[in-house]
């Protein structure tokens, strides 16, 4: 058993991006007890444009990581550095993977390691897989 389980009072934790990769982060994470990640960009950017990429050492990973830019961040820092015992438990947190405005185009990167098994029967399936979609 992991000597860091249960370390986390919440099942989401939120940190700053930066000091490590995001696998090393989100990893971190879930090594504490967490059961989700919510990383906070440091800077001023446009969040749309940046990977959250696999290191090559993230096939084990079974959290969800977002990233959410410096503004929102900070809401949500200060929302649950002021808010009391019960309203930070009755907190509902949406996370939508969703592109704003679809199109009639199936679009998609697949990130993966070829270390990873899975991700290699993918990319050997992935003509069948696709098939349906295509036709």
């Amino acid at each position: 058993m992991d000597d860091n389980a249960n370390q986390v009072q919440s099942p989401i934790v939120i940190v700053e991006r930066g000091g490590c990769t995001f696998v090393t982060k989100v990893r971190n994470i879930a090594h504490a007890g967490a059961k989700a990640a919510i990383i906070i960009d440091t800077n001023n950017e446009n969040i749309t444009l940046v990977t959250m990429s696999d290191d090559g050492t993230g096939a084990g990973l079974r959290i969800p990581a977002v990233l959410v830019s410096k503004s929102d961040g900070a809401k949500l820092v200060d929302f649950f550095s002021t808010a009391s015992r019960s309203d930070k438990s009755n907190v509902n947190i949406n996370i939508n993977f969703m592109k704003p405005h679809p199109q009639p185009i199936v679009d998609f990167t697949f990130w993966y390691t070829s270390a990873d098994f899975r991700s290699l029967m993918f990319l050997q399936n992935l003509k069948e897989l696709i098939r349906p979609i295509i036709d």
